[in-house]
């Protein structure tokens, strides 16, 4: 999905906020998705773009405010220059407001992240501040490995995993796991190569699934933060689903393949069912607007819950747009916001078996398959269901029963 980060020169202390390059202390940052940012069709999501440049205007490095001035005229220039490129249905951003506006917010969120850290930093002093900062990611770390041990102890110290997207592409991994260091590779060496399509994921979202599911299996609460990885390595081919090459399509794999990620490693530690799988996208819009928003779907069961419909999970882990919002802001009246009519899957009791233990979804078919593999009766009656065991007797019994009503016999050949 369209993503920019805005991240700000390092500083020091409120009174004397940013310092040259080369004493950098901290950093703030803001990370936010936009509606539009190019692309050839509205919400810069297209289902069927092959590479990169079908898919919105791509940010490495930009000096966006210089001296205290935003630098707009070149962020617009910026921004629009994909549509000069030959490309079908390619053209510029629809909604420059929208990332104006948004794109300044990030600038105000980061400017007030500078002040809240200077104030701590101008109270408690800048040695204070860095230790208690080492310390959340020295607790994250030790949280992980004390994770790592334990599953060691339950599960042995390799795990596998595997699971395949509708066209056949594998994710493998393997997590093999030191339980006197309390660490672990994830090696996901044998996952198919990178597809002809945007479902590619590039490393950084494999990255982001890991932590997330390593955060979600420690048994306690934790701020996030980039410690939970220090005790783990993680093995990516180049070229590969996880890690496509440069110029490859990604838009599906950030919101597609980055779920099936996740299902793949919770798989691995054995800690809950698969997702829904995906992050339920829709997009629509014209020349002059575009607009996206993931859709709720089902997560996941455990041992000790059940799943549940319709709410966000892993990694769209987000708040879905107000109705109100949306029609104030867009051309659009929703007509109704509610779980699809009929799409949970049906949950049926199974009828067991007494001989075999062989589950079914109904009486009707445990009953015919009790009569071909284990009763010695091979003939029925249509009418009225007796079983007999010579076609002679249940001849018999339709004519003296049924008077001679239409009775169809049914010949079950006996399997082994």
């Amino acid at each position: 999905m369209p993503m920019m980060r805005i991240v700000p020169r390092g500083f020091k202390a409120a009174s004397d906020a940013y310092l040259t390059p080369h004493i950098q202390l901290f950093y703030v940052a803001s990370h936010g998705h936009h509606a539009d940012i190019w692309g050839i069709i509205p919400g810069s999501m297209p289902p069927h773009s092959h590479s990169l440049n079908e898919e919105g205007a791509v940010f490495t490095s930009f000096v966006l405010v210089r001296n205290g001035e935003f630098k707009e005229a070149e962020f617009v220039d910026a921004l629009n220059a994909p549509g000069n490129v030959d490309i079908p249905g390619a053209s510029g951003t629809r909604n420059l407001h929208d990332n104006l506006s948004d794109l300044r917010a990030q600038v105000a969120a980061n400017q007030k992240g500078i002040g809240l850290v200077s104030e701590l930093m101008a109270y408690y002093g800048i040695e204070v501040v860095q230790q208690y900062m080492s310390y959340v990611r020295h607790n994250a770390e030790n949280a992980v490995r004390s994770l790592l041990k334990e599953v060691a102890k339950k599960s042995g110290r390799m795990l596998t995993a595997e699971d395949f997207r509708d066209d056949g592409t594998n994710i493998r991994l393997s997590v093999a796991i030191d339980p006197n260091q309390g660490s672990a590779t994830f090696d996901f060496t044998g996952t198919g190569c990178q597809v002809w399509g945007n479902t590619n994921a590039p490393r950084a979202v494999s990255l982001s699934a890991i932590i997330y599911c390593l955060r979600s299996l420690v048994g306690h609460d934790i701020p996030l933060n980039q410690g939970c990885l220090v005790p783990v390595q993680v093995i990516i081919p180049e070229g590969c689903l996880l890690n496509p090459y440069a110029t490859a399509g990604v838009v599906g794999g950030n919101v597609l393949t980055s779920q099936r990620v996740v299902d793949v490693v919770l798989k691995a530690f054995g800690a809950s069912a698969a997702s829904q799988g995906c992050m339920n996208n829709i997009t629509f819009g014209d020349e002059t607007m575009g607009y996206y928003e993931t859709v709720a779907g089902g997560s996941s069961a455990g041992s000790t819950w059940n799943g549940r419909s319709g709410i966000h999970s892993h990694m769209t882990n987000t708040r879905i747009t107000d109705a109100e919002v949306l029609e104030r802001r867009y051309p659009v009246i929703l007509r109704s916001f509610s779980l699809r009519n009929r799409s949970e899957p049906t949950t049926m009791k199974e009828v067991i078996c007494p001989i075999c233990r062989k589950s079914f979804k109904s009486q009707k078919t445990r009953k015919s398959h009790f009569i071909r593999v284990h009763s010695t009766k091979k003939f029925f009656c249509k009418i009225c269901g007796k079983y007999f065991k010579t076609k002679e007797n249940c001849v018999m019994h339709q004519k003296n029963i049924h008077y001679g009503k239409f009775c169809i016999i049914i010949f079950f050949k006996l399997t082994k």
